[in-house]
């Protein structure tokens, strides 16, 4: 047989041992997956036991029912076996609310897990013990009755409660009662002890009805009394047609209060309607007094009654009667009516206007009268002419006296100027003066008067309307009522900021709107027109407070009641006579360039205001403490003209407004002058202002 190449590999046949046996091959059983499943479990079942802890649930309620999410084995009386991890506990026992935790479980989580339940609330029931007891139960605290029924008291945690009890005929009485909560009801029955005496009385007429403290009695037929709790109980008797009886009666339990005699209660009055002419009588009955007519006289049928009838300016009456026996067939009284005289009294008249027309409690007695006969009683008189404002007045007729009714009637105009007060104050306290006839007021100065500034041209203002000026230049306590936080500062170490010194450092914008502001506290029509919180124009209409005009200032500084204008506040000599106002002098020599000489009038600085004598128009400090701002913007000439230029409010546009007035920081003689005239817009430190109005 050839041989193969020895680079080949050749299969060579497989021959079995001869006689062998075959190899047996296995077959699956399900057994086998039994035992391979019950191995699993078991090994899971020991990776289980020998990770998880052993817990033990307890609880202050009996038998609670507990389950817990997830892999919790339980082995018995409350007892689980848990692998770490989170569980939701849940918890429930009868009687109790059931409650729901998660609860966490680690290495070193407790072996006994306490859960404490919350009892359920319980109730109390409680009935009275004996039948035909109707009365009250309440629960301390509250009110009979509070709870869900009448005697049920429901939602009560566990704990002692008292109640008490109450029935007509009983004593009262309080019980103790443990409620044991858990959704349980604790019966209680009510026993009182009887609290009650007899009361025997007869009564006329027999369909009398009797009560005590307003409590219905009813007699016993056995025994023939009332039965009435203890104490002392009003006895009240009625009848239909009679007049109720009422007395306070002392009961005893157990005893019985006798009435000496019957009772007879008395017959009701008979309501008779009583009137007079006049009206409005005082009526009198037996020495009472009932009223004013009309009314109802109550009469005793059968009985003579004393009746008396007063009214001031009438002969009072007095009359005797006896009250009908029966009504007029409708059953009622027939009504009584009485006419009183009056007591009348001669008056003369005298009226003024002599076409005046006069009234007497809104009778018309026609004009030209000269003689009334009036009762002795107050009367409303009013009296009319035309062009004259009416009057209305009380009038008391004396009798006995000569009797002169006479009236006086004012114009309207004159009307309408006494309805104006002379002088009043505003709401921060200023005192306003009132200035009614100012006539023509010379502006500026003459061009021979030494000293003269070229702003000083002369014109005339005629002042018509009548108006208001406050007396004291405005302090800071006014103005912070309007502005809290305003301050006036000082100047070197002096104070400018006392509550009575003049507010100063202030715009002109700022002391218009403060008087928008007083306008508003009073009542007023604002006289400044405002746009985004700026003045922008003005009402001349307006009666609201407003700043005084540059022709009012003046008018007020300078003019005497007389009539001529001085050149100073304190005249026309062009000496200073001593501290006559607030100037710069030499209290304050050391700090300001120009001062008065050899005057010193204690104030380095602003002064309270009215701190000097007021002027011959008593106003204060015009001429001194502070400078004021005017209404006016300024113009170097603001009128030209030989005509007077009547109630002017100064040119209509400017840039600045005028400024008149010397102040604490002024000693030139020049700026002492009352023409002098200054400007500017914005505030300093001896700036200040007043407030005016018109006053119609």
């Amino acid at each position: 047989m050839p041989q193969p190449p020895p680079d080949r590999i050749v299969p060579a046949r497989f021959n079995a041992p001869a006689g062998g046996a075959a190899s047996p091959r296995f077959r699956w059983h399900p057994l086998h997956g039994l035992a391979l499943l019950a191995a699993l479990v078991l090994a899971a079942a020991l990776l289980f036991i020998f990770n998880a802890r052993a817990i033990v649930v307890a609880s202050n309620a009996s038998d609670p029912q507990v389950r817990l999410s997830g892999a919790a084995l339980p082995i018995g009386g409350g007892r689980f076996l848990l692998l770490r991890g989170s569980y939701r506990l849940d918890i429930s026992a009868a009687g109790y609310h059931p409650q729901q935790q998660r609860i966490e479980v680690t290495a070193d989580s407790p072996a006994n897990l306490h859960i404490a339940l919350e009892p359920l609330p319980g109730q109390i029931r409680a009935y009275f013990a004996s039948a035909g007891i109707e009365g009250q139960v309440a629960l301390e605290g509250s009110e009979p009755g509070a709870a869900a029924n009448q005697f049920t008291f429901v939602d009560l945690p566990a704990g002692s409660y008292r109640l008490h009890a109450d029935a007509p005929l009983y004593r009262p009485a309080t019980f103790e009662v443990e409620v044991r909560g858990r959704g349980l009801t604790e019966e209680l029955p009510i026993e009182l002890a009887p609290n009650w005496g007899y009361l025997a009385i007869e009564v006329e007429p027999a369909t009398a009805q009797l009560t005590a403290d307003d409590h219905p009695l009813t007699k016993d037929p056995t025994r023939g009394t009332y039965r009435i709790e203890q104490g002392t109980p009003r006895l009240q008797i009625t009848a239909p047609g009679y007049k109720s009886w009422q007395q306070p009666i002392e009961i005893r339990a157990g005893t019985t209060l006798e009435w000496p005699d019957t009772l007879r209660l008395k017959p009701q009055d008979i309501q008779v309607p009583l009137s007079t002419r006049p009206a409005d009588v005082a009526v009198t009955l037996n020495g009472n007094y009932l009223g004013q007519t009309p009314l109802q006289l109550p009469l005793t049928p059968g009985q003579e009654h004393e009746l008396q009838l007063h009214k001031a300016g009438y002969q009072s009456q007095r009359h005797r009667i006896t009250a009908p026996a029966a009504g007029d067939g409708d059953g009622n009284a027939k009504p009584l009516a009485y006419t009183l005289k009056p007591n009348l009294v001669d008056v003369r008249v005298s009226l003024h206007p002599a076409n005046a027309r006069l009234y007497v409690n809104g009778a018309d007695q026609g004009t030209a009268v000269k003689s009334l006969q009036l009762p002795a009683v107050r009367q409303q008189i009013r009296v009319t002419a035309p062009g004259h404002a009416a009057k209305t007045l009380d009038f008391l007729p004396l009798t006995g006296s000569a009797q002169l009714l006479q009236v006086r009637l004012l114009t309207d105009e004159a009307a309408a100027w006494a309805r104006i007060p002379a002088r009043y104050q505003n709401k921060v306290g200023a005192t306003m003066r009132l200035f009614r006839a100012a006539g023509l007021v010379a502006m500026g100065s003459s061009r021979r008067e030494p000293n003269r500034r070229a702003n000083e041209a002369q014109w005339q203002a005629q002042l018509n309307r009548p108006f208001y000026l406050s007396a004291t230049e405005t302090t800071n306590r006014q103005y912070r009522q309007f502005a809290a936080t305003h301050s006036s500062g000082h100047f070197e170490s002096h104070s400018l900021d006392g509550p009575d010194q003049p507010a100063v450092r202030l715009s002109w914008q700022q002391a218009a709107l403060f008087c928008n502001w007083l306008s508003k506290q009073a009542g007023l029509p604002p006289f400044y027109q405002t746009q985004k919180g700026a003045v922008s124009g003005s009402n001349p209409e307006s009666t609201g407070y407003r700043l005084p005009t540059e022709a009012e200032w003046t008018f007020a500084a300078s003019t005497l009641p007389a009539g001529p204008q001085q050149r100073y506040i304190w005249g026309d000599a062009d000496a200073v006579p001593g501290p006559v106002a607030n100037f710069a002098d030499q209290s304050i020599a050391a700090k300001i360039r120009f001062v008065v000489a050899d005057i010193n009038d204690g104030h380095p600085a602003a002064a309270a205001v009215a701190s000097f004598a007021p002027n011959a128009r008593g106003l204060y400090d015009l001429g001194g403490n502070v400078m004021e701002w005017m209404h006016d913007w300024y113009q170097p000439v603001p009128y030209s003209g030989a005509d007077p230029v009547a109630d002017p409010l100064g040119p209509a546009e400017g840039e600045f407004h005028v400024i008149r007035g010397a102040s604490w920081a002024r000693g030139h003689l020049p700026q002492l002058r009352l023409a002098y005239r200054d400007y500017d817009s914005k505030g300093r430190q001896d700036l200040g202002f007043r407030v005016a109005r018109y006053a119609k």
